[in-house]
């Protein structure tokens, strides 16, 4: 059975440090950087690279990583798109369309 350290009121009350604490930054961060970043490269590619960074930190092949970012986010894109009728930014890399799907 593995050692288990008692919870006091005094670790409830430490900040989290080494990679708790990155593990903790990383999701706002990732907004932040969407919220800069998607107008200009747009949301699709935006949130191929936040997925695919994620998934890598999370030590995930590079390969299944890249290939689950780009479909995920395609995927998202694609029923923001189509079926809700949500416009998500296209940034300006891609002009205002993306030959490939429409």
């Amino acid at each position: 059975m593995a050692h288990q350290v008692p919870i006091t009121a005094a670790t409830l009350n430490e900040p989290p440090s080494g990679k708790a604490g990155l593990a903790m930054l990383l999701p706002p961060l990732a907004i932040v950087f969407y919220i800069f970043v998607s107008d200009y490269i747009g949301a699709m590619l935006t949130m191929a690279v936040i997925l695919f960074v994620l998934m890598i930190l999370r030590k995930t092949a590079p390969w299944v990583a890249l290939a689950a970012s780009l479909l995920v986010s395609l995927a998202i894109y694609f029923i923001f798109s189509r079926y809700l009728l949500i416009p998500l930014p296209q940034g300006v890399l891609l002009e205002g369309r993306l030959p490939w799907i429409f």
